[in-house]
């Protein structure tokens, strides 16, 4: 006859066997799944890049240069280290737009600025100069606006003005803070 103890340690033999190729399973769906969920390739990655948009006339609208533009094939973005983008104006010189890093949409409609932000529009004989500091800035080229959540310094020669989120005419300048105003100008 065959003592229990036997039928035990079969049970728990079996037991350890099933648990431990369990885990295993787990792990490699684990490992599996964490190196495809994330895994963006891009499928260019280029070096000192200058782009160019013009209206259907061939007019220019704006100029973006980048000192690395990646391009994802999986959804047709871009991603842009230390972009400086011009946009530009019949009779006032270009305004000029410098972040950290960009992210722009497939079809260039959407450009959201990351980072540190930078908006200036030079002195002309038609414009007032004035500079805009920000983070995380949305930019819609086509409408030719930008907006903002973050905290706004908007200054100029003989004024600062800060608050709370804003707006950006990139037509014709026109700086639009939210909430939380305070200013001060000196004549």
């Amino acid at each position: 006859m065959v003592p229990w103890r036997f039928y035990l340690l079969i049970f728990l033999l079996g037991l350890t066997v099933t648990i431990t190729l369990w885990l295993q399973s787990i792990r490699e769906q684990t490992l599996y799944s964490a190196s495809t969920t994330n895994a963006r390739v891009p499928d260019q990655i280029l070096q000192g890049v200058t782009l160019i948009a013009t209206d259907p006339s061939g007019k220019l609208q704006y100029r973006v240069e980048a000192g690395t533009m990646t391009h994802f094939s999986d959804d047709g973005s871009t991603e842009l280290d230390a972009p400086r983008i011009r946009f530009y104006s019949e009779g006032a010189p270009p305004l000029e737009i410098e972040s950290d890093h960009a992210w722009a949409s497939r079809s260039r409609d959407k450009i959201l600025l990351r980072g540190k932000v930078r908006i200036a529009q030079p002195k002309s004989p038609t414009t007032r100069p004035y500079t805009v500091l920000t983070k995380d800035v949305h930019v819609l080229p086509n409408e030719r606006t930008a907006s903002t959540d973050q905290k706004v310094v908007a200054f100029t020669t003989n004024a600062r003005i800060q608050g709370l989120g804003g707006e950006i005419d990139l037509i014709d300048g026109t700086v639009t803070i939210r909430t939380q105003v305070r200013g001060m100008y000196e004549p």
